[in-house]
């Protein structure tokens, strides 16, 4: 039976853009999405950082059936 090798960068999601810390292209992306709060990480480096999701502005109308 062949050994499993876990890569935990694949849980690292595009967009991806260059590295505030190491400065490599293409390898900050978004590791998490958790309540109001998102976190990037780089797939080389490592770096994280946390940024605030902007806030929502929803305004829905509910129809009932006998509109």
């Amino acid at each position: 039976m062949g050994d499993f090798v876990f890569d935990p960068r694949v849980f690292i999601l595009s967009p991806f853009r260059g590295c505030p810390n190491c400065g490599r292209e293409d390898s900050y992306g978004v590791l998490m999405i958790v309540g109001v709060r998102y976190t990037p990480r780089c797939r080389e480096c490592w770096h994280s950082d946390h940024y605030p999701l902007p806030p929502l502005n929803k305004k829905v109308v509910y129809l009932d059936q006998m509109v």
